[in-house]
């Protein structure tokens, strides 16, 4: 390994980690030309970034070293035989069921009428001002508008601030704001003019600021990456296995990841990670990847008199419609109500308590707060989830299907409070297309 760093990891433990890896690499390779006309592929990629790459990773590279305060609690789901056997497992049910599951071909590549691809267009561009007007009628700082990483900047030289009120919503609204701006630049919408596309870039820039982390720069990426996905899958047979299709989007990805890489190297330098390649490794495997959180709690539900992340199952399930717009609000303003997400009790359990109900320091992973809800049924409910969402991508057209294949990613990577507001946007547009679909069907049907 390219970090030799040695942890105690029983050795049945590394067989049954390395025959998964080999099974899953040769199933990957076995499947990969048969799906990729198939939207799922593109679920089986994200799936296999976030939880198959890692377990890869900690044999070809290293295994990362948990000794940061604030996530060294993960050492001991790391080390845990039973943990690692159970979360290969987990990995070979999700990605067989993944795999084998054989979606009804929808009207995902049917062309859409003129005047539904025109509304969606208009739903588009105005998602690509609305970080900007919200920011302007909350009265955020003016430099929110135009210093990219502004958080990053403040934490590396030890400013003490705070964040501006209603700034969460904003934030929120900042998800929605990005995706629509790629869209819009890079896209092939019917209406996409030389002005739009200028204007993508200014509004790109000014919603990557107004995020302030670097963490959006790499949500942007991944925009940008999964839409080029979603085109090659509306390509014809023929065109869909051109090696030039492989080669630009085997090209993007590199740039990608090089960009993200070397953003995040220069944020964790400035913070003194530099010094130690070890810790630089970790952070950026906390950092970007997610099978930390799911050994944690897989830990949990197997040895629940040595941790507790939730109080009692589906904890973190029942309130998610307490966080949509505008019900948030209202119980917010009237009633002082305000659940803690996920990432409030993973938070607390890795650092053994101590937080107060609106802190948090770490992101959580969708497949993890599964299992800490349903306990190990919830390696079932996330390949269900899975395939739900496949299915809901395969059935509406682009740039639906954009925003869609982007929803499950990002549900990956944050907390649902965190961008409930980019899936209401989301669950807008796929309101707005059936209803107008509807509307046409009826028309047809009179004329008839």
């Amino acid at each position: 390994m390219y970090l030799d760093n040695i942890i105690s990891i029983d050795l049945f433990a590394i067989i049954f980690d390395i025959i998964t890896i080999l099974i899953l690499l040769y199933v990957t390779f076995k499947n990969i030309t048969k799906i990729m006309s198939e939207v799922r592929v593109l679920v089986y990629m994200v799936f296999f970034v976030f939880y198959v790459l890692p377990l890869i990773l900690d044999y070809l590279i290293g295994f990362p070293d948990y000794q940061n305060d604030m996530v060294q609690g993960f050492k001991i789901a790391q080390v845990d035989t039973a943990t690692r056997i159970i979360y290969d497992v987990f990995l070979l049910l999700c990605t067989w069921m993944i795999l084998k599951f054989r979606p009804r071909k929808e009207q995902s590549k049917q062309v859409i009428t003129k005047k539904t691809s025109d509304a969606i267009y208009l739903m588009v561009v105005i998602g690509m001002f609305l970080p900007t007007l919200a920011a302007l009628l909350f009265q955020m700082p003016s430099y929110m508008l135009v210093v990219p990483m502004w958080r990053e900047l403040q934490f590396v030289e030890m400013h003490i601030f705070e964040l501006p009120k209603n700034y969460a919503m904003v934030e929120q609204i900042d998800f929605v704001g990005i995706c629509c701006c790629i869209i819009c630049l890079f896209g092939k919408l019917r209406n996409s003019s030389i002005v739009t596309r200028l204007l993508a870039i200014a509004f790109l820039y000014v919603n990557i600021c107004i995020e302030g982390k670097r963490g959006i720069i790499f949500f942007a990426l991944m925009c940008v990456i999964l839409m080029y996905c979603i085109h090659m899958q509306m390509q014809p047979r023929s065109k869909k296995y051109d090696k030039k299709n492989f080669i630009r989007f085997a090209l993007y990805g590199v740039i990608a990841v090089a960009i993200m890489v070397v953003v995040s190297v220069n944020v964790k330098a400035g913070r003194g990670y530099a010094e130690d390649p070890l810790v630089m490794y970790t952070t950026l495997r906390v950092d970007f990847l997610r099978d930390d959180r799911v050994r944690f709690a897989i830990f949990e539900s197997i040895h629940p008199d040595r941790l507790k992340i939730l109080d009692y199952p589906c904890q973190t399930v029942w309130p998610f419609f307490s966080y949509v717009f505008p019900i948030d609000v209202f119980l917010s303003k009237f009633f002082n109500f305000s659940q803690p997400t996920y990432s409030f009790y993973l938070s607390s359990a890795l650092k053994g308590g101590g937080l107060s109900a609106d802190e948090s320091f770490m992101t959580p992973a969708l497949f993890g707060e599964l299992v800490s809800n349903f306990s190990l049924l919830g390696v079932f409910v996330m390949a269900l989830f899975s395939i739900w969402f496949i299915k809901k991508i395969d059935k509406y057209p682009y740039p639906i299907n954009v925003f869609l294949i982007i929803s499950f990613t990002a549900w990956q990577m944050y907390s649902v409070g965190y961008i409930m507001l980019y899936l209401e946007f989301t669950f807008a547009l796929c309101v707005i297309y059936n209803y107008m679909k509807n509307n046409s069907k009826k028309r047809v049907n009179a004329e008839i």
